[in-house]
């Protein structure tokens, strides 16, 4: 009989996360698994599960699943759950953790606000067409390592953004997440996600990141933003050679889970 499995469940802004450490033994798993944890009436719930894993050239590597059992790419605030666990356990101020490759800076700002670095997007060519009754006026591909589409509101329109969210995966081989921005001031923006995989959550880190460097380069923003959404809000900072992705982090609860 296998061991239970010994989880941690955190929270972002309302984006959550079932965290399990395999830095001893990693795990073999499949989509029905992932499906089981993050169902939120018969497993623990959670938009993602997080596996910390060992890295070769960072203090641990961090790897993801969606709700619907897809692995995922990348996860903005997850990294920054999986880092307060790291230094927490380090009991250091700065850890290294490696995704995809790349290895995230990040480091502990206060007791649970933690800061981690990110590459510079890059922006790609918008498949999304603007039509003229839209409830949008700009729409931006970025990619944070993981494809984002961000759709800038009029700020007296407001539609089901759950449909558009679902209905814009058909156009996109492999979905997209979405965001729907509403500009607050230059420095302040307020942001609905859709994110694939998982569906509609309050917060999403990389699409944040992907938000705000959408409005630098569009010319509406200021290169450092306050992200709101229906919870709390996070920091997002587009510096010359890098993004720091800033905010508050929350431990729910631990357990262990038995055969899945």
């Amino acid at each position: 009989m296998n061991k239970p499995l010994i989880f941690t469940k955190m929270c972002a802004l309302g984006n959550d996360f079932v965290v399990i450490d395999e830095r001893e033994r990693p795990r073999n798993w499949q989509p029905q698994q992932v499906k089981q944890i993050c169902d939120r009436r018969f497993g623990v719930g959670a938009d993602q599960l997080l596996l910390i894993r060992k890295s070769g050239k960072a203090d641990a590597s961090m790897h993801i699943y969606n709700q619907d059992g897809s692995k995922a790419k990348q996860c903005g605030n997850g990294l920054r759950a999986v880092a307060s666990l790291l230094l927490a356990e380090k009991n250091t101020q700065h850890v290294e953790i490696e995704v995809g490759g790349f290895v995230h800076r990040c480091q502990m700002i206060a007791h649970d606000w933690i800061q981690v670095a990110f590459p510079l997007p890059s922006i790609k060519p918008g498949q999304y067409i603007i039509t003229d009754d839209s409830e949008f006026d700009a729409a931006v591909e970025v990619d944070v390592g993981n494809p984002h589409l961000v759709l800038w509101r009029n700020l007296n329109e407001a539609g089901s953004f759950d449909e558009l969210g679902m209905s814009l995966q058909q156009r996109y081989q492999g979905g997209i997440n979405v965001h729907a921005v509403k500009q607050l001031a230059y420095d302040r923006i307020y942001v609905e996600h859709w994110e694939r995989g998982t569906g509609i959550t309050p917060s999403c880190g990389s699409g944040s990141i992907a938000c705000v460097f959408s409005g630098v380069y569009l010319g509406r923003l200021k290169p450092k933003v306050t992200v709101e959404n229906a919870v709390s809000q996070l920091i997002v900072e587009c510096m010359a050679e890098e993004v720091l992705l800033t905010g508050a982090i929350k431990t729910i609860f631990s357990g262990n889970i038995g055969e899945i």
